[in-house]
């Protein structure tokens, strides 16, 4: 179909990200659109000049509306891939865009499913099409409970759709897509590129986002106001500078020591702990410290995708490997 307009839409911060981005994109695209969500950093703009692309800038605040910004510049009909600049396409998924488009075309749909992995599980000998029949299980759960089949999943992203006038992103978090229409699901992977840690920091901003659902609104007014008086801007940036720095205030002390046990189904308070004692100063904590489940928290972060790693071969400080050791852990396991 000859009418079929591909562009792709980048919210940018990192520029270690954006050059390999870029290159990997470049060709693909009648349109390439880049957001800047750091626009004080001279040299991230520098790196994105290199390229011939649709340039604008916004300082960071939530994901839905940076993510909804770069889509007000979108033209109804096109369709549209998004990123953020830890998100790298593979290259089948690129070269299957405009057939993507055209079966969604032919069938009515509105969107399309790609498969997410991680960068230290996208491997040759992966096979992406088992995946996908785990993700299809997943979907299709009712049948398997009939024949006795255990739920799986896959973790998965629509990030290719084709733009009409009520498409937008709500949730301050991750921006979620709201009025995408039908899905198709492909086997394509999107390669997600966190960093050491990545996860568990990203945890850190979203637990002071007002949006009320992450953490309980009494918990969440004293760590704010822990960080007002230390001068702390409420974005990962600042935050994850000023624990990285060490010495932080007594009172945001006291809130990470008194917050560190909440059993919540993701670990938003339990995140500034593992992040600033276990991550960045271990040499705070006292000599006989050991939690179970914070350490398996932080054993979780530091495999990722692994099931195993040997504690002299992660990024871990040296003495938190100190600390496994003399427990005579040599192995961390999922």
């Amino acid at each position: 179909m000859s009418d079929i307009v591909l562009t792709c839409n980048i919210i940018a911060s990192r520029r270690e990200n954006i050059i390999t981005q870029l290159k990997r994109v470049e060709k693909y695209f009648d349109t390439i659109r880049v957001l800047n969500s750091a626009p004080e950093d001279a040299l991230l703009k520098r790196c994105i000049d290199r390229f011939d692309v649709e340039y604008y800038e916004r300082a960071f605040d939530y994901p839905s509306a940076q993510f909804n910004f770069i889509l007000s510049k979108a033209e109804v009909g096109e369709w549209y891939l998004y990123l953020s600049d830890d998100e790298l396409p593979s290259v089948a998924m690129l070269e299957n865009l405009y057939n993507l488009a055209e079966e969604c075309e032919a069938s009515g749909k509105g969107s399309v499913w790609f498969p997410l992995l991680a960068e230290t599980e996208y491997r040759a000998e992966r096979s992406v099409s088992e995946r996908m029949e785990e993700w299809y299980a997943n979907r299709d759960k009712e049948i398997g409970v009939k024949y006795g089949i255990p739920e799986q999943r896959v973790d998965g992203q629509l990030r290719f759709m084709k733009v009409h006038e009520e498409l937008r992103y709500a949730d301050p978090v991750h921006g979620h897509l709201k009025n995408y229409g039908e899905i198709i699901g492909c086997p394509y992977p999107l390669i997600h590129r966190k960093p050491s840690f990545g996860h568990i920091k990203s945890c850190l901003w979203q637990s002071v986002l007002d949006n009320g659902a992450l953490i309980s609104k009494d918990v969440q007014a004293e760590l704010l106001e822990a960080l007002s008086e230390a001068g702390v801007g409420l974005n990962f940036d600042e935050i994850n500078r000023y624990l990285a720095k060490g010495n932080v205030s007594e009172k945001l002390k006291q809130w990470i020591w008194q917050y560190k046990g909440i059993p919540e189904k993701k670990p938003y308070c339990r995140s500034w702990f593992i992040v600033y004692y276990f991550v960045y100063h271990p040499e705070e904590l006292p000599e006989d410290f050991w939690d179970a489940e914070l350490i398996r928290l932080f054993n979780a972060h530091i495999l990722i995708e692994r099931n195993e790693a040997d504690v002299m071969r992660t990024a871990m400080p040296l003495l938190m490997k100190e600390k496994y050791l003399a427990r005579g852990i040599t192995k961390i396991l999922r």
